[in-house]
């Protein structure tokens, strides 16, 4: 396991560099350009850049020939799903610390302070961002990799459909009995709701890719 997290990452590892670094030059640039009233956004592009290197990894490993290779090496499919996603895990948490960090030290020159809407501004990231990689995994692993750009734009669409879907409904539910009895405040409460779907979503995914990974013919 540990083997395959190292290999997908030396794959793209220049890649990676360089994405993050165009990612906290763009989210620099955006949250000085809106004065951090905009900040979801920054931190959801600082995201999208930095994944991008993820979905190469399955380009690379396509082109070179190496996505069958892998399966001669004593690890199951299982393990290989795993490592895809636990790369792609990993890079989003990645992102999520950089962005506090860029957001911080805009902080210090601004008159933007840090409160309880950085931590809805966090969830929702995380929302987005695993909702956008449960989206195109399994599209990946049943379409094929050449595919991935044309997968990327169309699950870039529907995650912004879906996450937007369950950040309203979140709301609208706190506000309903049962759970209005149980004074939820939104600022506290709804990113926490927002982060356990999230983890769900990209669960019920990796299950979904699996069972498609195990099912294909190489």
């Amino acid at each position: 396991m540990k083997g395959l997290l190292f290999t997908n990452f030396y794959l793209v590892h220049r890649s990676i560099l360089v994405y993050t670094l165009i990612g906290i030059g763009v989210t620099a640039f955006y949250l000085k350009l809106t004065g951090g009233a905009y900040a979801i956004f920054s931190a959801i592009t600082l995201g999208l850049v930095i994944t991008m290197p993820v979905w190469e990894i399955l380009k690379v490993e396509s082109q070179s020939g190496y996505n069958k290779y892998v399966l001669t090496l004593p690890v199951s499919r299982k393990n290989i799903i795993q490592s895809y996603y636990l790369v792609y895990f990993l890079v989003v948490v990645i992102g999520v610390i950089l962005f506090v960090g860029i957001f911080y030290v805009y902080g210090l020159f601004s008159e933007v302070s840090i409160d309880l809407s950085l931590l809805q501004t966090i969830a929702f990231t995380i929302l987005s961002m695993l909702t956008l990689g449960a989206i195109i995994f399994p599209l990946i692993f049943m379409l094929g990799e050449e595919k991935s750009d044309f997968i990327l734009l169309l699950s870039l669409l529907f995650m912004g459909l879906v996450v937007n879907s369950l950040r309203l409904g979140v709301y609208s539910l706190i506000e309903q009995p049962p759970l209005l009895k149980f004074n939820l405040d939104p600022l506290k409460h709804v990113p926490i709701i927002l982060l356990l779907i999230g983890i769900l979503i990209f669960l019920i995914s990796f299950f979904i890719s699996l069972f498609i990974y195990c099912k294909k013919e190489f």
